[in-house]
């Protein structure tokens, strides 16, 4: 099983070596693999089991294992499952098994509805005097990505060099989103402007030239 997890992770790391995928995507396939190797340790006591030996059921106990077991909410279970098909999927293509034991199973997600901050609700966060200065950066990040939409990987990874004088004369930013591998440039609000000057001086920025401190 292990074998087929570990060839579908190579495939996709020659695709991010292309550019073609995320570092972050790689990262979930890994741990997903972490959990199935403990799931089957801690099911059949065993390091691996072959192919052939997987029987329905598996996917149906591996997801068991992650919700009581490991403590995990549905629906990052569900997606480190989804990762799980994917192998499994692979496997059945390549021919190295006769059928595919997780095709009839269906991952359920729960729909939540998000909280979304009011304008107003956002600046009061944004003006909040705190003292502790790894707690201010922290807000000062969420703030940033906030008025821009950026994901935390992007917006973490933003430098000098993605900022420039926007159609309007205004200050923008420019970046080739990791989830979507499309190329999105964002007018700044004064506020994410004032963020990316509260740190000209910071440490991060004077060795990298990164608009936000590494949190």
């Amino acid at each position: 099983m292990a074998d087929a997890f570990e060839f579908l992770i190579k495939r996709k790391k020659e695709l991010f070596a292309k550019k073609k995928l995320s570092k972050t995507t790689i990262e979930k396939y890994e741990k997903s693999l972490c959990y199935v190797k403990d799931f089957i340790r801690n099911e059949y006591k065993v390091n691996d089991i072959h192919l052939f030996q997987i029987v329905p059921s598996f996917i149906e106990d591996f997801a068991h294992y992650l919700l009581t077991k490991c403590d995990i909410c549905n629906n990052t279970a569900m997606k480190k499952i989804a990762n799980v098909k994917s192998a499994f999927i692979l496997a059945h293509n390549r021919g190295w098994i006769k059928t595919n034991p997780a095709a009839t199973y269906k991952c359920t997600f729960e729909e939540k509805d998000p909280v979304r901050l009011e304008i107003d609700e956002l600046y009061t966060i944004y003006s909040k005097k705190i003292e502790n200065q790894r707690l201010s950066e922290i807000r000062d990040c969420y703030v940033f990505m906030c008025f821009t939409g950026y994901a935390y990987s992007d917006a973490w990874n933003l430098t000098l060099d993605n900022l420039f004088t926007g159609p309007d004369g205004n200050l923008w930013v420019t970046k080739d989103r990791q989830k979507t591998d499309t190329t999105e440039c964002v007018p700044l609000f004064p506020a994410a402007i004032d963020i990316i000057n509260k740190y000209s001086d910071s440490p991060i920025r004077q060795q990298s030239g990164k608009l936000l401190p590494q949190t």
